[in-house]
């Protein structure tokens, strides 16, 4: 007798196939959603009605708030600016500002702000520690805005935010001259 033959060429080695290939797709769909949540969209704090020339913004949402302030106002471009910004409810390892054109692309233009604690971290300071870590809300940078040649310009300041777990971000519109 001779030794069993599959009723079509190839069957075997087909059906492991499949089954290795359902496997595959089974583990995908268990581990997606793990994946999605760590590669999750930032959380928006909402922008509130302000005037970056003459003040303060914020973004909020529930218990946690960013305040910006660029200056000095009014904002010009090819001017020095300095940017600060104070987090409640945030406990941040990075702050970056990302300034673009609104309507118009005007390039790369992002400042990653510096915490005072990073700032005196290598440096001896004759602080105490209580006010090198009354910084850990407080970063700042500074920047400057491109020229445009149709005068005035029109601006989004986006804020991006991470912390340990959560990238938080808000933005606000100006314009400049």
């Amino acid at each position: 007798m001779t030794p069993d033959k599959p009723i079509i060429p190839g069957l075997k080695r087909r059906a492991v196939m499949i089954i290795v290939l359902l496997l595959a797709g089974l583990a995908a769909l268990m581990l997606l959603p793990e994946y999605l949540q760590q590669n999750s969209a930032a959380v928006e704090l909402t922008p509130q009605p302000c005037d970056l020339h003459t003040g303060v913004c914020e973004g909020i949402l529930d218990d946690k708030r960013v305040r910006l302030s660029i200056t000095p106002g009014p904002l010009h471009s090819m001017k020095p600016l300095q940017v600060m910004v104070q987090l409640d409810g945030i406990n941040a390892q990075a702050v970056l500002l990302d300034i673009q054109g609104r309507d118009m692309y005007m390039g790369i233009n992002q400042t990653q702000l510096q915490s005072p604690v990073q700032t005196f971290s290598n440096e001896s300071s004759n602080k105490s520690s209580n006010e090198i870590s009354n910084g850990h809300d407080n970063w700042n940078g500074k920047t400057e805005l491109a020229v445009c040649t149709t005068g005035e310009m029109f601006w989004r300041a986006q804020l991006i935010i991470n912390d340990d777990t959560t990238t938080y971000t808000t933005w606000f519109d100006f314009s400049a001259h």
